[in-house]
């Protein structure tokens, strides 16, 4: 993290266009390296740990329910595509998709652990709740990530018929709700990545223009937030569209070294994530074993979605990540069991 905030400094004032000593983007950026050691540093402890996340999920389920109520019944201006009333990371609809996808594998968590049938309905609500304003943030890769997230879902719990019902239900739920805009929109996926004409907005065309950009500044980039100034300048075709996939945009504005580290940043702390979710589940720490795979899940979605979204800076995702640094540090503590032989 620190690394790739230093380099992406030093990528951004070479720029060819002008631009601020520090652009917004990378002031978000420092912002966010400072959000995960601050994630770190407060979870020491498995009870750390519990506390963190209790207080991410009523903070959640507080957004997800008043987005409902509020959007339902006017306290909210109604939109076409759902935001967040509260701003921040869901102050747009492909963020906002992703907050709730990150906080969903932590619902369903509470959900399958609870014995008392009260409490259990509260969170079936609230899982039901952020499936609902997922459909309606019309969001199409938020919606292929719900459903890849139920697979899991579904897969893991395979051998136990109330749990596997469950989710089963969710699904049916979301896929009844799910409307006519929203399918089609879900249709148009295939387009975004085979149209590669040159004044298309979809996704391969801009793919293509990254690419280019690139070849021709490989290692300082084009600039933070420049992408669509330097597609105009190079005159590369459609420029009111940013990339839409994470990792190619942080390599086109601020080089492949940093598209490098930003990759292995992600994929490092979910491998760490899966190691502790593995030695927690030796270990017969049920509560660790279930938060790890939780947090294995969201940052696996996360990063499958940033193929087709420009989410780097959406806060959530570098909690995800402070928290898989965390659990890690935990599971340092611990002492593999010995493998019994029969």
């Amino acid at each position: 993290m620190a690394a790739l905030c230093v380099l992406m400094f030093v990528a951004n004032t070479a720029s060819p266009f002008k631009t601020s000593f520090l652009p917004d983007a990378l002031v978000d950026f420092i912002k966010l390296t400072v959000l995960y050691y601050l994630t770190v540093s407060v979870t020491r402890t498995e009870q750390d740990v519990e506390t963190f996340i209790r207080i991410l999920f009523v903070f959640g389920s507080v957004i997800t329910l008043y987005s409902l109520v509020g959007y339902r019944i006017g306290w909210e201006t109604p939109v076409y595509r759902m935001v967040s009333p509260f701003g921040g990371m869901g102050s747009n609809s492909n963020g906002f998709a992703m907050l709730l996808l990150s906080l969903l594998p932590f619902t369903m968590m509470y959900m399958l652990r609870q014995e008392s049938p009260i409490r259990k309905l509260i969170y079936i609500v609230i899982a039901l709740g952020i499936v609902m304003c997922i459909i309606k943030t019309r969001s199409r890769m938020g919606f292929l990530g719900l459903m890849l997230q139920f697979c899991i879902f579904a897969w893991d719990k395979r051998k136990k018929a109330g749990a596997l019902l469950l989710v089963v239900l969710i699904i049916a739920v979301a896929m009844l709700r799910a409307n006519e805009n929203l399918w089609d929109r879900v249709a148009t996926i295939s387009q975004q990545t085979e149209d590669f004409s040159e004044y298309s907005p979809a996704r391969k065309n801009k793919w293509r223009q990254a690419a280019l950009l690139i070849a021709q500044r490989p290692i300082t980039g084009v600039g933070i937030s420049r992408f669509r100034q330097a597609v105009m300048h190079n005159e590369l075709g459609e420029f009111e569209h940013v990339v839409h996939n994470a990792y190619l945009e942080i390599g086109v504005e601020t080089g492949i070294v940093n598209m490098v580290l930003f990759t292995l940043l992600i994929f490092g702390h979910i491998r760490l994530s899966f190691k502790a979710y593995l030695l927690f589940y030796r270990q017969d720490n049920t509560t660790l074993h279930d938060v790890n795979r939780a947090i294995f899940i969201a940052s696996l979605i996360f990063a499958f979605c940033l193929i087709l979204l420009s989410e780097q800076y959406n806060s959530m995702l570098y909690i995800l990540l402070g928290l898989a640094a965390g659990c890690d540090r935990i599971a340092a503590n611990y002492h593999t069991k010995p493998v019994e032989l029969s």
